[in-house]
């Protein structure tokens, strides 16, 4: 049978719904899963929770970068406006996705616009948060960046490994 969509994004993002609700019977590793964990208990000790209703823009294009952002509920998307302002869809986030962690360590401008796709609820951990975190809690400054680290080096990995596999 055949269902009749609005746009070929709608499709693209059913397949990938799809596909996600697969791969999420596989389990994960446990180093994927320690990892997670690690980062999940110390964010929650320093972020402030922040709900979003759908449509909601939670970091804009261009801005400056003083904080990151775990997506706890709901579905964000990232959409970048070209020089003829039009705007596209370039990643959408799921629960338990870290957004703007390049732009936190390097200070650089946002790449991209992150809004709620649905109805979400977001950790924000600021700049000054963890600069309070590094002066009065040492040990769990150094497993924040330390978890942080092992998660964008995975990232890194799997990027290069793509590009490998699609002989960039």
């Amino acid at each position: 049978h055949f269902r009749i969509a609005d746009t070929l994004d709608n499709v693209l993002a059913k397949i990938e719904d799809d596909l996600l609700a697969q791969s999420s019977q596989a389990s994960p590793s446990a180093d994927d899963h320690d990892t997670e964990a690690d980062l999940a208990h110390v964010l929650r000790q320093v972020g402030h929770q922040m709900q979003l209703s759908a449509g909601d823009e939670l970091l804009a294009q261009g801005s400056q970068c003083d904080h990151l952002v775990v997506l706890l509920r709901g579905r964000l998307r990232a959409t970048v406006t070209d020089a003829d302002q039009s705007r596209r869809i370039v990643n959408r986030f799921l629960p338990g996705a870290i957004v703007g962690e390049i732009a936190f360590y390097t200070g650089a401008e946002r790449t991209a616009s992150i809004s709620a796709e649905t109805d979400a609820t977001v950790l924000r951990i600021d700049v000054i948060d963890v600069a309070t975190m590094e002066r009065d809690d040492p040990a769990t400054a150094m497993q924040f960046h330390r978890t942080l680290a092992r998660l964008l080096a995975r990232r890194l990995t799997t990027a290069r490994q793509l590009l490998d596999d699609a002989e960039i």
